[in-house]
């Protein structure tokens, strides 16, 4: 708890001898993947913010008659509602995301248990083999789950297996040293509870690629997502007639910053619903698999070398 106190004060006590870091963290933004996406929504809605107070001043008459400014009432409820639906669709992705990286946390220690049990019965260098699917499982995972199969045959090849090119390839690996500590166990070279203590940890993997499969292969419904889109924007229509005799031309940064905000988090939720993608759009919210998996193969080499 020291820990986050010393680096919060820190990061305080920066700002205050340094009041342009301030400044860069408010208007650095612009460069952000995120902002980009939003650029083109956020230009629209100024001009169409621009015209609705231009035209409240113009036809002040007209609009006191149809009695718009009304429409603020609404979107005091309507926001509540929006509020809702945002929030539930950025905790659906959360979960998501929050959910592969307990199942990716799990592989690491799963992979390091097997790896130090493996190497004191039997020895990790006298099976080469072994090491190497042991090694590089995180990666085929990886590739398995991005849905890239030529790379996952050819990683699978590398290794020395033989396959069906139909086969799940993750299950192809596992049975292999599956295979080989019950060849260990057959020999009379381990125990039975030699065994049955490496076995959970390849039972425990075999689960991990399940929960992960779940995951990659249950998309957030479609028609849920356009609805909170269509909501959203739906709001930001109206927006600009419901505040506009209140707040006049300053209604403009008002909505930039709403929409920024609310389908900033949209986005947001949109990244982390798939958190084993690759990062195309220049945002760093899925999960670092190719950090873990060369994390996971750094172990089992140091460990080798015990």
């Amino acid at each position: 708890m020291k820990k986050y106190k010393d680096r919060e004060q820190i990061y305080l006590e920066d700002m205050k001898e340094h009041p342009s870091n301030i400044w860069k963290l408010l208007f650095s933004s612009h460069q952000d993947a995120l902002f980009r996406r939003l650029r083109r929504t956020i230009v629209i809605l100024v001009v169409y913010s621009i015209v609705a107070v231009s035209a409240q001043a113009i036809f002040d008459k007209f609009f006191d008659r149809m009695e718009i400014s009304n429409l603020g009432q609404f979107h005091l409820i309507f926001s509540f509602v929006i509020s809702i639906l945002i929030a539930f669709r950025v905790n659906s992705s959360y979960a998501r995301w929050w959910e592969g990286r307990g199942h990716w946390g799990s592989l690491v220690n799963n992979s390091r248990n097997l790896a130090l049990k493996f190497n004191n019965f039997i020895s990790l260098s006298k099976e080469h083999k072994f090491t190497e699917c042991l090694k590089k499982f995180p990666l085929l995972l990886q590739y398995h789950l991005r849905k890239e199969a030529e790379e996952s045959k050819n990683l699978v090849k590398t290794l020395g297996i033989n396959f069906n090119p139909e086969a799940h390839l993750p299950s192809v690996v596992i049975n292999y040293m599956y295979s080989t500590i019950n060849r260990y166990r057959h020999n009379g070279i381990i125990t039975l509870e030699q065994y049955l203590a490496m076995d959970v940890h390849l039972a425990n993997i075999i689960d991990i690629v399940g929960g992960c499969e779940k995951i990659a292969n249950t998309p957030i419904p479609a028609p849920f997502k356009i609805f909170v889109n269509q909501a959203l924007y739906f709001y930001m229509v109206f927006f600009p007639f419901g505040w506009a005799e209140t707040f006049g031309f300053l209604i403009i940064p008002i909505v930039v910053v709403f929409i920024y905000v609310l389908q900033g988090m949209e986005i947001l939720a949109e990244d982390m619903e798939d958190p084993f993608e690759k990062n195309y759009c220049g945002h760093n919210n899925n999960l670092p698999l190719e950090s873990i998996a060369s994390a996971i193969e750094n172990n089992i080499k140091s460990i080798v070398n015990f």
